[in-house]
């Protein structure tokens, strides 16, 4: 900690992942020293909302903090941590799917800093409930990364990089993939002049019931009963669309298998 008693943090980054985590640590009473970013226009706002320093090159950072959060895309990591001057905090990413070894490698107090939760700077999220996955590359980077996760959330998780890597991939099937579904039913309910907000219930109840069934258990639909005539039906409906309906039929195929073979 700084000679406040506060955590002192700067940040890499400044797109979804850095803007929640930045505004949320400030909001607990951890200080943000810099923001750096290629991008100048987000650096800057986001840097004037938290009153820290804007700063347009990562070879002028702070030598001072206690952390430097790397939170940029997944392929931009390993370029961060090769152009990072030596610094005494501990440096960590945001990546899930980029192992501890690529920042391990150069700096000696290293690890990362995983939350598992969607990000948009135009929605709240609370941060108490996001699962942080925590590595560090040795036991008091990993006790240091764990106390400030511990700023934010009541869901911390010792998580080393293949086990992490199995969550990412997890992650995108039950957002990114689930999320693209949501755009395809989106398509074809307006075709039919509805609104999306009619199947807003049905997401909910879905989404609840995995709460307290196994995603087996929850499994309802024409495919989960194997009912041909809907199926072929539905198939037909699609016509039109030939990409959803080889999405359908390859999600179909995956049911039936599954509940019937």
């Amino acid at each position: 900690m700084g000679r406040d008693n506060k955590y002192h943090v700067s940040f890499i980054g400044s797109g979804n992942v850095a803007f929640h985590l930045a505004k949320n640590m400030d909001a607990s009473g951890v200080i943000i020293d810099e923001i750096y970013s290629p991008n100048r226009d987000n650096r800057e706002l986001l840097a004037k909302a938290l009153n820290a320093k804007a700063i347009e090159s990562l070879a002028s950072i702070t030598a001072t903090s206690d952390f430097y959060i790397i939170a940029v895309p997944d392929d931009k990591v390993k370029e961060v941590v090769s152009s990072l001057p030596p610094v005494k905090g501990v440096v960590a990413h945001t990546s899930g799917i980029t192992p501890m070894s690529v920042i391990s490698s150069r700096f000696k107090n290293s690890g990362v800093f995983y939350p598992l939760q969607t990000f948009s700077k135009q929605r709240e999220v609370n941060i108490a409930t996001v699962p942080f996955c925590i590595e560090g590359n040795t036991e008091a980077a990993a006790e240091k990364l764990t106390a400030l996760a511990g700023k934010l959330s009541r869901n911390i998780n010792a998580v080393n990089s293949h086990e992490r890597k199995n969550l990412h991939l997890a992650a995108v099937f039950v957002s990114n993939f689930v999320n693209h579904l949501y755009h395809t039913a989106n398509t074809l309910v307006e075709e039919s002049g509805l609104s999306f907000d009619l199947l807003l219930p049905l997401i909910e109840e879905v989404a609840a019931k995995v709460k307290t069934l196994s995603p087996e258990a929850a499994q309802t639909g024409p495919a989960r009963r194997n009912d041909k005539n809907s199926i072929k039906m539905h198939r037909e409906m699609l016509n039109p669309h030939p990409d959803f309906k080889a999405l359908y039929d390859l999600i179909t195929r995956q049911i039936i298998k599954q509940y019937h073979e």
